[in-house]
């Protein structure tokens, strides 16, 4: 009750093009004051896996990230890489997980 909520969506077009996210909003109940935006996501620009060694860069945040991992995306599990939080760099580089050989990444900002 009395929160902002906010939809954020965004599609790809027929070349894998990004839309921009949407920035529709709505209120819960009322509010006392306007709450502060939430921080822009990111963009992975690039991935690499060599060596069992992750590489990966994003788009520039006034905000720090981090970086989470799923062993899977249906009802996935995000848990933190260690040593990826408050990243204040956009890119980094980490150890693939002899417990997790495979699975996905994601940025997240803080």
């Amino acid at each position: 009750m009395n929160a902002r909520y906010y939809w954020r969506v965004r599609a790809l077009d027929q070349w894998d093009e990004p839309s921009a996210w949407t920035q529709a909003s709505f209120v819960y109940g009322t509010l006392a004051e306007e709450p502060p935006p939430p921080p822009e996501p990111v963009t992975v620009t690039g991935i690499t896996i060599v060596d069992g060694v992750v590489s990966l860069s994003w788009t520039a945040s006034d905000h720090p990230a981090r970086i989470e991992f799923s062993p899977v995306l249906v009802n996935p599990e995000w848990t933190v890489v260690p040593g990826a939080t408050g990243l204040s760099t956009a890119q980094h580089s980490f150890n693939v997980s002899s417990n997790a050989p495979q699975g996905f990444y994601r940025v997240v900002v803080e």
